[in-house]
């Protein structure tokens, strides 16, 4: 995602130098585009994943409701926003949920059979990640967080999280 973005902003650079204004405007909508079909992908595997469709669907309405207000709040409000700031906390938000990628990832080779080391219990965190809980949800869904996390999963989130969020930050 990283690469396209990239990719989006130096193509939109050279079409704003070429001072081609067709060519920026569909930059942009592509861009817009994937973002779109992310989204759409992203809650069809959400429907499909589900036990309850009718709180699925509530969740997938407030995320959209939240995400529609928070782009008004933007577009509207966006010469006052300090855009460093907000991109450099968003950033480290997405820092917490690629650990929490890689969290997830080391748990999953440990359950295939791939990873067999470190696997000694490390905190209890029933207090925290109760399952069937919204917290739990979310901070299981979002950022990999276990009730109960092995030390490749501890590990693998601290070396991930720490120096990334060090530079993002």
């Amino acid at each position: 995602a990283t690469q396209i973005a990239v990719s989006v902003s130096i193509n939109a650079l050279i079409a704003i130098a070429e001072g081609s204004v067709i060519g920026l405007v569909a930059m942009a909508f592509f861009a817009v585009l994937r973002e779109g079909l992310e989204t759409a992908v992203f809650l069809v595997a959400a429907f499909q994943s589900s036990i309850d469709p009718q709180a699925t669907s509530i969740g997938a309405l407030r995320g959209l409701a939240v995400a529609v207000a928070i782009g008004a709040g933007i577009y509207t409000g966006g010469v006052r926003i300090d855009l460093a700031r907000f991109f450099r906390y968003t950033g480290l938000v997405l820092v917490l949920v690629a650990a929490g990628l890689v969290s997830a990832a080391l748990h999953t080779a440990h359950e295939a059979g791939w990873l067999n080391s470190l696997q000694g219990s490390t905190i209890d965190l029933d207090w925290l990640v109760r399952p069937g809980t919204g917290i739990s949800a979310l901070l299981t869904g979002m950022f990999g967080i276990q009730a109960h996390p092995v030390q490749a999963e501890v590990l693998g989130w601290l070396l991930y999280a720490i120096p990334v969020g060090l530079y993002v930050a």
